[in-house]
This record gives C-alpha cells, structure tokens and sequence, in this order.
C-alpha cells in the first residue's frame, strides 16, 4: 500500500524529535550562560573611578566620584580656629584637583596673594577660587581638635569618628570595580548611596 500519490514519506531521524524539543532548552541556555558571563565582567572586570579614603589599618571608603564631581575637607584651622573648606573635583589621570578655598578669616597658613587664585570676601567669608592645583592624594593626620572631615553628596564623614587620632589618612582617587563598591556599601562598611 502506498501512501498519497506525489508524497514522500521519509523516515524520522531518530534525533529530530529530541532536538525539536530541546533547541529552546539549550537556547535559553546559552542566553542564561552569556547574560551570566556579562554580568560578571561588568561587576567584577569593569573599573570605576572611586574616591577612596585609606587610613594605616586599611581603606574605609570607597565613594564613587565622577570625572568634575566635587567633595570637600573641612577643619578647624589649627591658629585661626575658624572653619576651612577645601573643594576639590576629579581631574585626568585620577588626579584631585583643588579648585578652591573658604576661610572666614586671613592668617597663618592661610593663602591670600592675588597669585594665589581670586580671593573674594562674601558676608564676612573668605572664598579662593581658580586655584587649579593638580595633586595624587591628600595625606593628613588625624587630630581630633580640627574637626576633619570629608563632604561628599551633601553628606559628612567624620574622620575623627573613622580613623584613630595621630594617624595618617590617605585621600586618593582610584578605580574599583562595581562588585568591590557593592562589597564596601553593604557588608558592613558605610553606606554610601
């Protein structure tokens, strides 16, 4: 007996039908395998530029700093005893760049020639600007009578309340990957966000 005349039956490939069902297996696989392997290279491979503050125990904060974001350090000023804010950005080559100065009063250490930048007096308030100073980090020691802090995203750090007084701070940029600053924010460290 034959089948409809002009049709050809051909056997079935004993594979057919499991690959017929497994194809969007292995498809959905192969995306779940690649979307794996890409979210680990961006959480683990990819590097951001970090502003981090170190101390001799080991770094605390890992703040991320975008290319012209600002943060400041403020303290009390060791003659005067009256605030200063230091406003620094992140330039090229993860260099910090201070752009400017607030003082409320001149004295010891203390800039104040023209050459310096343009100093301005706002309501009794000293403002240096354009100072454009390029540096790899700011090293300080801890001394709880300055008050030292860094400001970041309208937020203040107390270094005195994260590092031991007397010792040696380190404020840098840095690159770190989004897996390390996910680490520092949630396990325990400060959060930042």
């Amino acid at each position: 007996m034959a089948g409809r005349p002009g049709r050809c039956r051909r056997p079935a490939f004993p594979m057919e039908k499991f690959f017929r069902k497994k194809i969007p297996a292995i498809v959905f696989g192969l995306f779940l395998f690649f979307v794996v392997v890409f979210t680990f290279l961006c959480l683990f491979m990819a590097q951001l530029p970090v502003l981090v503050v170190a101390g001799e125990q080991g770094t605390v904060l890992y703040l991320p700093l975008s290319k012209g974001e600002t943060f400041s350090l403020t303290y009390l000023h060791s003659v005067q005893k009256t605030p200063v804010w230091e406003n620094f950005s992140l330039g090229e080559g993860d260099r910090l760049i201070l752009d400017s100065t607030f003082y409320e009063s001149l004295g010891v250490g203390l800039p104040f020639l023209a050459g310096e930048g343009k100093l301005a007096n706002e309501h009794g308030r000293f403002i240096l600007t354009g100072l454009n100073r390029s540096f790899a980090g700011v090293d300080l020691r801890i001394a709880p009578i300055a008050r030292q802090a860094l400001v970041y995203r309208g937020r203040r750090y107390d270094l005195n309340d994260l590092f031991p007084s007397d010792s040696l701070v380190r404020i840098r940029a840095g690159r770190c990957s989004p897996a390390k600053l996910i680490w520092h924010t949630d396990c325990g460290r400060l959060k930042i966000f």
